[in-house]
């Protein structure tokens, strides 16, 4: 007899994105944390270096928490480890229950611009003007 879905052990991995530069993961620890993978299909590890070090830098409200740089063993390329924060993106979301109510498109838009803000404010060597997200859109 075959079991439900439901019953099935989950995968350990799973694909949640992908660009032709990057592939982004999920992957489920043996310690039952959730991480998220970007691995970097294109660049160079020092892309990745660097990327991981902007986010231990704006480590705070409104920033998941980025762990370490570490190699894919499937691939060898570059993979930035981050935690992995369940939720459903504003391009989803709409998509699926209609427009938000004003209170809460306001929460939303304060809370980003709140994080934003905290982040052109950082200045250190390697982000003398702050840093900036670079990629601020619905489906992020």
């Amino acid at each position: 007899m075959n079991s439900a879905p439901q019953d099935r052990a989950r995968p350990t991995a799973w694909i949640v994105g992908a660009s032709a530069d990057r592939t982004l993961f999920v992957r489920r620890e043996g310690d039952g944390s959730t991480r998220l993978l970007k691995r970097y299909d294109g660049g160079s590890p020092a892309d990745a270096e660097r990327e991981a070090r902007s986010g231990r830098l704006a480590a705070g409200p409104g920033v998941a928490v980025m762990r370490e740089v570490v190699a894919d063993p499937e691939s060898g390329r570059a993979c930035v480890v981050q935690d992995y924060v369940d939720g459903v993106d504003l391009e989803s979301l709409v998509r699926r229950d209609g427009a938000c109510a004003t209170s809460t498109a306001a929460a939303i838009g304060a809370s980003l611009a709140r994080t934003l803000a905290r982040l052109a404010a950082l200045r250190v060597d390697h982000a003398p003007y702050g840093l900036a997200h670079g990629d601020v859109k619905p489906s992020n």
